[in-house]
């Protein structure tokens, strides 16, 4: 809450200190009428919790849609046996038709603020929890996918291994040349190759 006090000149005059007790209990309103304060002026400033301020009444739109709020403002406005043109009586009538639709909000929808902490708090679960599933989808695709590459360096080491075997199971020990000639000699082989 800001205040206008005047002459406000340094830390330690009058002025600044009511503004730092002002604020520190919070109050709604504050009328200052001197423009100089007086420690007699400052005692008789007085300052309201909160605590101690009833909270008023307030219709709440989504009220409307509810045929029961109908039902409840006319049965309240009928019991309060006040004369409701006396402007005191009108208030008073007001203020229990307002304790009458309190009373029922509370236990039609329950507190809202804390209904929506409630299932703020769930959507935040939820949320985790699907970020851990959608996590172990992806870890697990990467394990299916370090699989894959293993069966298949398995495989390729197989069939290279093979290879190797039947290379060395069928070495070239003797060539026929076009002639109808046959070289044994590995420096014969070489030279009719080249």
């Amino acid at each position: 809450m800001s205040i206008l006090c005047w002459n406000t000149r340094g830390l330690g005059n009058l002025g600044a200190m009511l503004r730092t007790i002002v604020c520190k209990h919070s109050p709604r309103l504050v009328f200052l009428s001197e423009t100089k304060l007086s420690v007699a002026k400052l005692e008789n400033v007085v300052v309201r919790n909160q605590e101690q301020v009833k909270r008023q009444f307030r219709f709440e739109p989504h009220w409307l849609k509810e045929e029961e709020c109908r039902s409840i403002v006319i049965d309240a406005w009928q019991k309060c046996t006040l004369d409701v043109a006396d402007p005191l009586g009108l208030w008073e009538s007001h203020d229990y038709c307002g304790k009458c639709l309190s009373t029922w909000n509370m236990q039609r929808f329950g507190s809202l603020p804390k209904q929506f902490k409630e299932t703020r708090e769930e959507i935040d679960k939820v949320m985790d929890v699907n970020a851990l599933d959608v996590r172990m989808d992806e870890r697990r695709a990467l394990l299916e996918a370090e699989i894959e590459i293993r069966v298949d360096d398995r495989n390729m080491e197989y069939f290279h291994n093979k290879a190797l075997l039947r290379k060395k199971k069928n070495p070239i020990t003797e060539i026929m040349t076009k002639s109808r000639q046959k070289l044994c000699v590995e420096e014969d082989i070489d030279g009719e190759v080249e």
